[in-house]
Protein backbone atom coordinates (compact mmCIF):
# COMPACT_ATOMS: atom_id res chain seq x y z
CA UNK A 1 0.00 0.00 0.00
CA UNK A 2 1.35 3.39 -0.95
CA UNK A 3 2.46 5.58 2.05
CA UNK A 4 3.53 9.13 2.55
CA UNK A 5 6.15 9.13 4.56
CA UNK A 6 7.26 26.15 10.66
CA UNK A 7 8.58 55.28 20.86
CA UNK A 8 6.52 56.73 21.08
CA UNK A 9 9.07 59.46 20.24
CA UNK A 10 8.87 61.99 23.06
CA UNK A 11 9.86 65.40 21.78
CA UNK A 12 11.41 67.12 24.80
CA UNK A 13 12.72 70.63 24.99
CA UNK A 14 16.34 70.91 23.84
CA UNK A 15 18.88 70.86 26.61
CA UNK A 16 20.16 74.26 25.54
CA UNK A 17 16.73 75.95 25.52
CA UNK A 18 16.90 79.53 26.74
CA UNK A 19 15.35 80.57 30.02
CA UNK A 20 11.96 82.18 29.74
CA UNK A 21 12.00 85.92 29.32
CA UNK A 22 9.53 88.72 29.66
CA UNK A 23 9.40 89.04 25.90
CA UNK A 24 8.38 85.37 25.45
CA UNK A 25 5.81 84.82 28.17
CA UNK A 26 4.18 81.84 26.49
CA UNK A 27 7.32 79.79 25.78
CA UNK A 28 7.64 78.32 29.29
CA UNK A 29 3.95 77.54 29.37
CA UNK A 30 4.18 75.63 26.09
CA UNK A 31 7.14 73.50 27.22
CA UNK A 32 5.49 72.69 30.53
CA UNK A 33 2.33 71.65 28.72
CA UNK A 34 4.30 69.37 26.38
CA UNK A 35 6.04 67.76 29.32
CA UNK A 36 2.78 67.18 31.15
CA UNK A 37 1.22 65.77 27.99
CA UNK A 38 4.18 63.42 27.44
CA UNK A 39 4.05 62.23 31.03
CA UNK A 40 0.32 61.64 30.75
CA UNK A 41 0.81 59.70 27.52
CA UNK A 42 3.50 57.55 29.11
CA UNK A 43 1.29 56.85 32.11
CA UNK A 44 -1.59 55.97 29.81
CA UNK A 45 0.52 53.51 27.80
CA UNK A 46 1.84 51.97 31.02
CA UNK A 47 -1.71 51.43 32.23
CA UNK A 48 -2.68 49.94 28.88
CA UNK A 49 0.26 47.54 29.06
CA UNK A 50 -0.64 46.57 32.61
CA UNK A 51 -4.26 45.85 31.67
CA UNK A 52 -3.31 43.89 28.57
CA UNK A 53 -0.78 41.81 30.50
CA UNK A 54 -3.34 41.00 33.21
CA UNK A 55 -5.81 39.97 30.49
CA UNK A 56 -3.18 37.71 28.95
CA UNK A 57 -2.47 35.95 32.24
CA UNK A 58 -6.19 35.39 32.86
CA UNK A 59 -6.77 34.09 29.32
CA UNK A 60 -3.75 31.80 29.55
CA UNK A 61 -5.04 30.37 32.82
CA UNK A 62 -8.36 29.63 31.09
CA UNK A 63 -6.57 27.84 28.27
CA UNK A 64 -7.36 30.45 25.60
CA UNK A 65 -3.84 30.50 24.20
CA UNK A 66 -4.57 32.34 20.97
CA UNK A 67 -6.34 35.30 22.62
CA UNK A 68 -3.72 35.37 25.39
CA UNK A 69 -1.01 35.80 22.75
CA UNK A 70 -2.91 38.77 21.35
CA UNK A 71 -3.13 40.31 24.82
CA UNK A 72 0.60 39.90 25.44
CA UNK A 73 1.34 41.44 22.05
CA UNK A 74 -0.87 44.39 22.97
CA UNK A 75 1.06 44.76 26.22
CA UNK A 76 4.45 44.95 24.51
CA UNK A 77 3.09 47.31 21.84
CA UNK A 78 2.10 49.67 24.65
CA UNK A 79 5.34 49.14 26.59
CA UNK A 80 8.03 46.96 25.06
CA UNK A 81 9.84 46.84 28.42
CA UNK A 82 6.89 45.53 30.43
CA UNK A 83 8.26 42.77 32.70
CA UNK A 84 7.30 39.18 31.81
CA UNK A 85 5.18 40.08 28.77
CA UNK A 86 7.73 39.05 26.12
CA UNK A 87 8.66 35.98 28.15
CA UNK A 88 5.07 34.77 28.39
CA UNK A 89 4.51 35.50 24.72
CA UNK A 90 7.59 33.44 23.89
CA UNK A 91 6.34 30.48 25.90
CA UNK A 92 3.03 30.45 24.06
CA UNK A 93 4.75 30.77 20.68
CA UNK A 94 7.06 27.88 21.56
CA UNK A 95 4.07 25.76 22.57
CA UNK A 96 2.79 26.18 19.00
CA UNK A 97 6.19 25.31 17.51
CA UNK A 98 6.72 28.90 16.34
CA UNK A 99 10.26 28.61 17.59
CA UNK A 100 11.94 31.47 15.73
CA UNK A 101 9.28 33.91 16.91
CA UNK A 102 9.62 32.52 20.43
CA UNK A 103 13.39 33.08 20.37
CA UNK A 104 12.84 36.71 19.34
CA UNK A 105 10.41 37.20 22.24
CA UNK A 106 12.84 35.69 24.76
CA UNK A 107 15.70 37.84 23.46
CA UNK A 108 13.51 40.94 23.77
CA UNK A 109 12.72 40.06 27.39
CA UNK A 110 16.41 39.60 28.12
CA UNK A 111 17.35 42.89 26.43
CA UNK A 112 15.25 44.78 28.96
CA UNK A 113 15.56 42.30 31.85
CA UNK A 114 18.92 40.51 31.50
CA UNK A 115 18.60 38.80 34.90
CA UNK A 116 15.43 36.93 33.85
CA UNK A 117 16.67 33.37 34.41
CA UNK A 118 13.57 31.64 33.00
CA UNK A 119 13.73 33.64 29.76
CA UNK A 120 17.42 32.72 29.33
CA UNK A 121 16.66 29.08 30.06
CA UNK A 122 13.78 28.96 27.58
CA UNK A 123 15.86 30.76 24.97
CA UNK A 124 18.55 28.10 25.28
CA UNK A 125 16.02 25.28 25.00
CA UNK A 126 14.40 26.92 21.97
CA UNK A 127 17.75 27.36 20.24
CA UNK A 128 18.47 23.68 20.85
CA UNK A 129 15.13 22.72 19.30
CA UNK A 130 16.03 24.91 16.31
CA UNK A 131 19.28 22.98 15.91
CA UNK A 132 21.41 25.98 16.88
CA UNK A 133 23.41 23.85 19.29
CA UNK A 134 26.44 26.09 19.77
CA UNK A 135 24.29 29.13 20.66
CA UNK A 136 22.03 27.01 22.87
CA UNK A 137 24.91 25.60 24.87
CA UNK A 138 26.59 29.01 25.23
CA UNK A 139 23.32 30.52 26.48
CA UNK A 140 22.75 27.79 29.05
CA UNK A 141 26.36 27.56 30.19
CA UNK A 142 26.17 31.31 30.88
CA UNK A 143 23.05 30.68 32.96
CA UNK A 144 24.63 27.89 35.01
CA UNK A 145 27.64 30.11 35.73
CA UNK A 146 25.30 32.86 36.93
CA UNK A 147 23.13 30.43 38.93
CA UNK A 148 25.27 27.40 39.72
CA UNK A 149 22.70 25.75 42.01
CA UNK A 150 19.71 26.18 39.69
CA UNK A 151 18.66 22.62 38.92
CA UNK A 152 16.41 23.65 36.02
CA UNK A 153 19.31 25.48 34.36
CA UNK A 154 21.43 22.33 34.57
CA UNK A 155 18.53 20.23 33.30
CA UNK A 156 18.14 22.50 30.28
CA UNK A 157 21.90 22.37 29.64
CA UNK A 158 21.73 18.60 29.78
CA UNK A 159 19.06 18.66 27.08
CA UNK A 160 21.17 20.96 24.89
CA UNK A 161 24.24 18.74 25.30
CA UNK A 162 22.15 15.69 24.42
CA UNK A 163 20.77 17.28 21.25
CA UNK A 164 24.34 18.18 20.26
CA UNK A 165 25.44 14.55 20.74
CA UNK A 166 27.57 15.31 23.81
CA UNK A 167 26.11 12.46 25.85
CA UNK A 168 28.75 12.35 28.60
CA UNK A 169 28.33 16.08 29.21
CA UNK A 170 24.55 15.65 29.15
CA UNK A 171 24.72 12.92 31.78
CA UNK A 172 27.02 15.04 33.98
CA UNK A 173 24.71 18.08 33.71
CA UNK A 174 21.61 16.06 34.54
CA UNK A 175 23.26 14.33 37.50
CA UNK A 176 24.21 17.79 38.77
CA UNK A 177 20.59 18.91 38.36
CA UNK A 178 19.44 15.88 40.36
CA UNK A 179 21.96 16.65 43.10
CA UNK A 180 20.32 20.06 43.62
CA UNK A 181 16.73 18.77 43.35
CA UNK A 182 16.64 15.00 43.93
CA UNK A 183 12.85 15.01 44.17
CA UNK A 184 12.23 16.45 40.69
CA UNK A 185 10.93 13.58 38.58
CA UNK A 186 11.51 15.18 35.18
CA UNK A 187 15.26 15.30 35.73
CA UNK A 188 15.42 11.56 36.39
CA UNK A 189 13.31 11.04 33.27
CA UNK A 190 15.64 13.15 31.12
CA UNK A 191 18.67 11.31 32.49
CA UNK A 192 16.98 8.03 31.61
CA UNK A 193 16.54 9.22 28.01
CA UNK A 194 20.25 10.03 27.77
CA UNK A 195 21.27 6.69 29.27
CA UNK A 196 18.93 4.79 26.96
CA UNK A 197 20.41 6.60 23.99
CA UNK A 198 23.86 5.48 25.11
CA UNK A 199 22.69 1.85 25.22
CA UNK A 200 22.73 1.64 29.01
CA UNK A 201 19.28 0.12 29.26
CA UNK A 202 19.44 -1.09 32.86
CA UNK A 203 20.65 2.29 34.11
CA UNK A 204 17.93 3.99 32.06
CA UNK A 205 15.27 1.67 33.46
CA UNK A 206 16.43 2.50 36.99
CA UNK A 207 16.08 6.25 36.33
CA UNK A 208 12.62 5.80 34.82
CA UNK A 209 11.57 3.89 37.93
CA UNK A 210 13.03 6.67 40.10
CA UNK A 211 11.02 9.23 38.15
CA UNK A 212 7.80 7.22 38.47
CA UNK A 213 8.36 6.75 42.19
CA UNK A 214 8.32 10.54 42.48
CA UNK A 215 5.49 11.15 39.99
CA UNK A 216 3.67 8.23 38.45
CA UNK A 217 1.05 10.49 36.82
CA UNK A 218 3.32 11.68 33.99
CA UNK A 219 2.32 9.91 30.74
CA UNK A 220 5.56 10.92 29.03
CA UNK A 221 7.65 8.95 31.53
CA UNK A 222 5.48 5.85 31.13
CA UNK A 223 5.65 6.18 27.34
CA UNK A 224 9.43 6.55 27.37
CA UNK A 225 9.68 3.47 29.56
CA UNK A 226 7.46 1.66 27.05
CA UNK A 227 9.78 2.72 24.24
CA UNK A 228 12.75 1.35 26.17
CA UNK A 229 11.03 -1.98 26.75
CA UNK A 230 9.93 -2.16 23.10
CA UNK A 231 13.51 -1.62 21.89
CA UNK A 232 14.50 -4.50 24.17
CA UNK A 233 11.62 -6.55 22.66
CA UNK A 234 10.03 -6.91 26.08
CA UNK A 235 6.59 -6.64 24.49
CA UNK A 236 4.48 -7.38 27.54
CA UNK A 237 6.35 -4.83 29.69
CA UNK A 238 6.17 -2.29 26.86
CA UNK A 239 2.40 -2.75 26.49
CA UNK A 240 1.91 -2.38 30.24
CA UNK A 241 3.86 0.90 30.20
CA UNK A 242 1.96 2.29 27.21
CA UNK A 243 -1.37 1.36 28.78
CA UNK A 244 -0.30 3.04 32.02
CA UNK A 245 0.45 6.19 30.02
CA UNK A 246 -2.98 6.12 28.40
CA UNK A 247 -4.61 5.52 31.78
CA UNK A 248 -2.91 8.66 33.13
CA UNK A 249 -3.95 10.70 30.08
CA UNK A 250 -6.46 9.23 27.64
CA UNK A 251 -5.61 11.96 25.09
CA UNK A 252 -1.89 11.12 25.00
CA UNK A 253 -1.46 10.03 21.39
CA UNK A 254 2.10 8.74 21.78
CA UNK A 255 0.83 6.07 24.16
CA UNK A 256 -1.54 4.84 21.46
CA UNK A 257 1.17 4.83 18.84
CA UNK A 258 3.29 2.71 21.15
CA UNK A 259 0.48 0.23 21.68
CA UNK A 260 0.04 -0.09 17.90
CA UNK A 261 3.74 -0.89 17.60
CA UNK A 262 3.43 -3.67 20.16
CA UNK A 263 0.28 -5.12 18.60
CA UNK A 264 1.98 -5.15 15.19
CA UNK A 265 4.89 -7.16 16.59
CA UNK A 266 2.44 -9.51 18.29
CA UNK A 267 0.54 -9.90 14.98
CA UNK A 268 -2.66 -8.72 16.66
CA UNK A 269 -4.06 -6.73 13.74
CA UNK A 270 -7.50 -6.31 15.26
CA UNK A 271 -6.12 -4.69 18.41
CA UNK A 272 -3.78 -2.54 16.29
CA UNK A 273 -6.68 -1.36 14.12
CA UNK A 274 -8.89 -0.56 17.09
CA UNK A 275 -6.03 1.35 18.74
CA UNK A 276 -5.42 3.22 15.51
CA UNK A 277 -9.04 4.26 15.44
CA UNK A 278 -8.79 5.59 19.00
CA UNK A 279 -5.69 7.53 17.97
CA UNK A 280 -7.61 8.92 15.00
CA UNK A 281 -10.51 9.93 17.23
CA UNK A 282 -8.06 12.03 19.26
CA UNK A 283 -6.33 13.52 16.21
CA UNK A 284 -8.82 13.60 13.30
CA UNK A 285 -6.55 15.98 11.34
CA UNK A 286 -3.50 13.73 11.79
CA UNK A 287 -3.13 12.15 8.36
CA UNK A 288 -0.45 9.77 9.55
CA UNK A 289 -2.88 8.44 12.14
CA UNK A 290 -5.52 8.04 9.43
CA UNK A 291 -3.12 6.23 7.13
CA UNK A 292 -2.05 3.87 9.92
CA UNK A 293 -5.68 3.12 10.80
CA UNK A 294 -6.83 2.44 7.24
CA UNK A 295 -3.74 0.30 6.66
CA UNK A 296 -4.63 -1.98 9.57
CA UNK A 297 -8.26 -2.31 8.49
CA UNK A 298 -7.13 -3.15 4.97
CA UNK A 299 -4.86 -5.87 6.32
CA UNK A 300 -7.84 -7.22 8.27
CA UNK A 301 -9.83 -7.38 5.04
CA UNK A 302 -12.24 -4.69 6.26
CA UNK A 303 -11.90 -2.55 3.16
CA UNK A 304 -15.26 -0.87 3.69
CA UNK A 305 -14.10 0.53 7.03
CA UNK A 306 -10.76 1.56 5.52
CA UNK A 307 -12.48 3.41 2.66
CA UNK A 308 -14.95 5.13 5.00
CA UNK A 309 -12.11 6.37 7.22
CA UNK A 310 -10.19 7.66 4.20
CA UNK A 311 -13.25 9.48 2.77
CA UNK A 312 -13.89 10.96 6.23
CA UNK A 313 -10.42 12.56 6.11
CA UNK A 314 -11.21 14.28 2.81
CA UNK A 315 -14.61 15.42 4.08
CA UNK A 316 -13.01 16.94 7.18
CA UNK A 317 -10.31 18.76 5.20
CA UNK A 318 -10.94 18.81 1.44
CA UNK A 319 -8.06 21.26 0.87
CA UNK A 320 -5.49 18.87 2.36
CA UNK A 321 -3.27 17.14 -0.14
CA UNK A 322 -2.39 14.52 2.47
CA UNK A 323 -6.05 13.58 2.91
CA UNK A 324 -6.41 12.96 -0.83
CA UNK A 325 -3.22 10.88 -0.89
CA UNK A 326 -4.56 8.67 1.90
CA UNK A 327 -7.81 8.17 0.00
CA UNK A 328 -5.88 7.45 -3.18
CA UNK A 329 -3.89 4.75 -1.40
CA UNK A 330 -7.07 3.03 -0.23
CA UNK A 331 -8.68 3.25 -3.67
CA UNK A 332 -5.56 1.82 -5.27
CA UNK A 333 -5.58 -1.20 -2.98
CA UNK A 334 -9.26 -1.73 -3.82
CA UNK A 335 -8.57 -1.91 -7.55
CA UNK A 336 -9.98 1.51 -8.41
CA UNK A 337 -6.97 3.00 -10.24
CA UNK A 338 -8.79 5.77 -12.13
CA UNK A 339 -10.37 7.04 -8.91
CA UNK A 340 -6.99 6.74 -7.16
CA UNK A 341 -5.33 8.80 -9.90
CA UNK A 342 -8.07 11.41 -9.62
CA UNK A 343 -7.25 11.86 -5.90
CA UNK A 344 -3.53 12.09 -6.66
CA UNK A 345 -4.13 14.80 -9.26
CA UNK A 346 -6.14 16.74 -6.69
CA UNK A 347 -3.36 16.29 -4.14
CA UNK A 348 -0.69 17.49 -6.57
CA UNK A 349 -2.66 20.69 -7.18
CA UNK A 350 -3.19 21.26 -3.44
CA UNK A 351 0.39 20.72 -2.29
CA UNK A 352 2.37 23.96 -2.21
CA UNK A 353 5.78 22.57 -1.35
CA UNK A 354 7.81 21.09 -4.21
CA UNK A 355 8.81 17.98 -2.23
CA UNK A 356 5.30 16.69 -1.59
CA UNK A 357 4.13 17.72 -5.04
CA UNK A 358 7.03 15.85 -6.60
CA UNK A 359 6.34 12.73 -4.55
CA UNK A 360 2.71 12.82 -5.56
CA UNK A 361 3.58 13.13 -9.24
CA UNK A 362 5.95 10.18 -8.85
CA UNK A 363 3.11 8.16 -7.32
CA UNK A 364 0.88 9.05 -10.28
CA UNK A 365 3.56 7.94 -12.71
CA UNK A 366 4.07 4.66 -10.87
CA UNK A 367 0.34 3.99 -10.77
CA UNK A 368 -0.02 4.73 -14.49
CA UNK A 369 2.91 2.52 -15.38
CA UNK A 370 1.31 -0.46 -13.63
CA UNK A 371 -1.96 -0.19 -15.60
CA UNK A 372 -2.89 -1.99 -18.80
CA UNK A 373 -2.73 0.26 -21.84
CA UNK A 374 -6.51 0.36 -22.20
CA UNK A 375 -6.91 1.66 -18.63
CA UNK A 376 -4.04 4.12 -19.10
CA UNK A 377 -5.86 5.58 -22.08
CA UNK A 378 -8.99 6.09 -19.99
CA UNK A 379 -6.93 7.66 -17.21
CA UNK A 380 -5.39 10.11 -19.69
CA UNK A 381 -8.89 11.04 -20.86
CA UNK A 382 -9.88 11.61 -17.21
CA UNK A 383 -6.92 13.95 -16.77
CA UNK A 384 -7.77 15.96 -19.90
CA UNK A 385 -11.41 16.23 -18.85
CA UNK A 386 -10.43 17.47 -15.38
CA UNK A 387 -8.12 20.09 -16.89
CA UNK A 388 -10.92 21.31 -19.14
CA UNK A 389 -13.34 21.50 -16.21
CA UNK A 390 -10.79 23.50 -14.22
CA UNK A 391 -10.31 25.87 -17.16
CA UNK A 392 -14.06 26.40 -17.46
CA UNK A 393 -14.34 27.17 -13.72
CA UNK A 394 -11.65 29.86 -14.03
CA UNK A 395 -13.66 31.72 -16.67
Amino acid sequence: MTRLVLLLLLVAAPAHATAPSARTPHRATLHASASVSADASTDSRARMAERAFADGVALEQRGDTRTAMGAYRAAVRSDSTYPEANYRLGRLLASQDKLRDAAIAYRTELRFHPAHAAARRELGLTLARLGQNKAAIATLEQLTRAQPTDDQAWQALGFAYSVAGRHADAEAALRRAISYAPDRASEHRDLAVVLAGAGRENDAREEYRAALALDDADPATWTNLGNLEARSEHWSAALDAYRAAEKRDSTYALALQGQMLVFDHLDDLKAAAETGRRWLHLRPDDHRARLEAVSRYHQLGQDGVALALAREGVALNPRSGDAHVVLSSVLDTQKQPREALHELRLAARLFRDPLNRGRTIHMMQATMAALPESVRALARQDSVAEMEQARMRRR
